[in-house]
């Protein structure tokens, strides 16, 4: 190519190629289903965003379209991502081959900053059009608001592009402060407009501006310290947050802290911000439709319904998906069987697993802390939500759900959901320590259809009752068929297990956690169904569905067939 930046751009482009396309090729869809929706509102006489009725079209439109511009903001923050990557997988800093071509500093990096960021304004200038057309009617444009979050936005990506490529050698250290830098910039971006925004526009866009313009100075600047040897001048000067200041005990508890190194506070951070947003939207029905009195669009039992099972099921998503990395020998790797390193280490088969799997829950419970911190950074940061929510959402969700506040509030049912957590990374992890990438496609793709499967039940049943009614009949013999299924399944594992590779008294340690989780799903099954949370079938069949059928042993043979193939 004859010019740099059209080779730089063509890298970028090529290499994530996929992830691109689906960012802007979501558009026009969402498109198309932003303007069906309107005009089949108009249509059909039903009534529009500032108008009373059902707004069961609008939300189900307005939802869709708000997930998918998530996901291509976040696939062209990662396509734009410019950074050299290992053999490993792993992001390493600013590609240091263009350091060996006659480039200025400034024609390396500024294709990649500019351009990340002209594609981040457009994709979310149209994705905040879409919105207002759906939920705004004969108002103006809120033009300030616009082009503060998109200057917000850019200043962003750019400092989180600064900080890859300066705290490349600090992988923790990296991840903590993007973490950290993500939090405080998604407070501006809220908060910013709530405060004095509007009497001050000239002060707030003066102050972002100048922001914005450190930041590229900054990362061209890290760019050309690095180009004249960054690191390796001053020397590698690492923070040990994890530094071990005596001798493990054991190579158990040396293989625990290997896990927790390079897994845990990565996989917590996800967790713990994908619970913080899941939260945000399940409060929406709470806070813009469910007080008819100011907004006067009541909503539907069905579309609340829909609202409230966002928290759970992104969570065991997210967990399960976090899970998996447990399963690998290097999380970042492409490869799934297990490495040689691993395979010839002093230790047993189970207790490769267990350390593993103790990883994984000291994973959950840190998830947990910073899903807590986070919640309560933004309730108090931002006055508005303070006020909101602290007399508004809890006393208003309380009258409205008393029997799900009883429920969800019980100690035992508030240890269950997070036995259930837990349980959820060790069966993603048990698929992964199989090695074979034909299993893992195979039972991800089963566990997709599933799910679909029982979504689609669900939601035939409550739109056609009398089907419900007519099945009625069955459905108790098909719960029962499952939990025999799941029974079998739990007992012809662990008895192959304790015939092969488990000592007695690990196998009485894993057999009485299958019991206690088993016993506290029963019990959380029973209080719902006393409390009248949910209709009593959905509730038994829930109950089977997370019921365990002996993950934790199959961890075992997994791990065993792929340590020694």
């Amino acid at each position: 190519m004859h010019s740099p930046t059209r080779a730089i751009l063509w890298e970028i482009s090529a290499r994530n190629r996929y992830a691109l396309m689906f960012a802007f090729g979501v558009m026009p869809v969402c498109a198309v289903l932003a303007a069906c929706t309107r005009w089949y509102l108009v249509w059909s006489g039903r009534p529009l965003p500032d108008e009373t009725g059902d707004p069961g079209p609008l939300v189900v439109a307005v939802t869709l379209i708000v997930f998918s511009a998530l996901l291509s903001l976040t696939s062209i923050f990662w396509s734009f991502s410019f950074t050299s990557i290992d053999d490993r997988g792993r992001f390493g800093g600013f590609p240091v081959r263009l350091f060996t071509l006659p480039l200025l500093t400034r024609s390396a990096a500024a294709p990649p900053v500019f351009a990340g960021v002209a594609a981040l304004v457009a994709s979310y200038a149209v994705w905040a059009s879409m919105l207002f057309l759906l939920l705004r009617r004969n108002e103006p444009v809120p033009w300030l608001t616009l082009a503060w979050q998109l200057l917000v936005l850019a200043t962003a990506f750019v400092s989180q592009q600064a900080i890859v490529w300066l705290l490349y050698p600090f992988r923790f250290m990296r991840m903590v402060v993007i973490a950290l830098m993500g939090t405080g910039f998604l407070i501006v971006f809220l908060v910013g407009t709530a405060t004095n925004f509007y009497q001050q526009p000239v002060a707030w866009f003066t102050s972002g501006g100048a922001g914005f313009l450190a930041a590229v100075a900054a990362a061209f600047g890290v760019v050309h310290w690095e180009r004249r040897g960054g690191w390796q001048n001053i020397g590698r000067v690492s923070v040990r947050l994890w530094r071990n200041v005596k001798r493990f005990s054991s190579a158990a508890r040396a293989q625990f802290w290997f896990e927790c190194r390079r897994k845990e506070m990565f996989g917590a951070g996800v967790i713990g911000l994908a619970m913080t947003a899941a939260l945000m939207v399940w409060t929406v029905p709470e806070k813009l439709l469910m007080n008819p009195e100011k907004t006067g669009i009541p909503v539907s039992p069905a579309v609340e319904f829909s609202f409230f099972w966002i928290l759970p099921m992104t969570t065991l998503l997210i967990t399960s998906a976090m899970g998996a990395s447990f399963g690998k020998s290097d999380p970042w790797g492409p490869e799934i069987a297990m490495s040689s390193f691993h395979a010839v280490r002093p230790l047993t088969t189970a207790q490769l697993v267990i350390a593993k799997w103790f990883a994984g829950l000291r994973m959950v419970l840190l998830a947990w802390v910073i899903f807590v911190l986070t919640c309560v950074a933004i309730v108090l940061v931002s006055q508005g939500e303070q006020v909101w929510f602290f007399p508004d959402f809890l006393s208003s969700f309380a009258d409205l759900h008393p029997a799900l506040v009883r429920w969800i509030t019980n100690p035992a049912v508030l240890l269950t959901i997070f036995a259930l957590q837990c349980q959820a990374v060790t069966a993603s992890m048990s698929v992964v320590l199989s090695g074979q990438r034909r299993r893992v496609a195979i039972n991800g793709w089963v566990g997709i259809l599933t799910l679909g499967v029982w979504i689609g039940v669900i939601a035939w049943f409550a739109q056609r009752p009398n089907h419900f009614q007519l099945a009625r009949p069955f459905l108790p013999w098909i719960a029962i068929a499952l939990v025999i299924y799941k029974l079998w399944c739990a007992f012809s594992v662990f008895r192959k297990a304790r015939r092969e590779l488990l000592t007695q008294k690990e196998c009485a340690a894993l057999l009485l956690l299958w019991i206690v989780l088993a016993v506290g799903i029963v019990f959380s099954a029973a209080a719902a169904l006393y409390a009248n949370v949910l209709p009593k079938e959905l509730i038994w069949f829930l109950a089977i569905w997370f019921l365990p059928s002996g993950e934790m042993p199959a961890c075992v043979l997994h791990l065993a067939m792929n340590r020694h193939r």
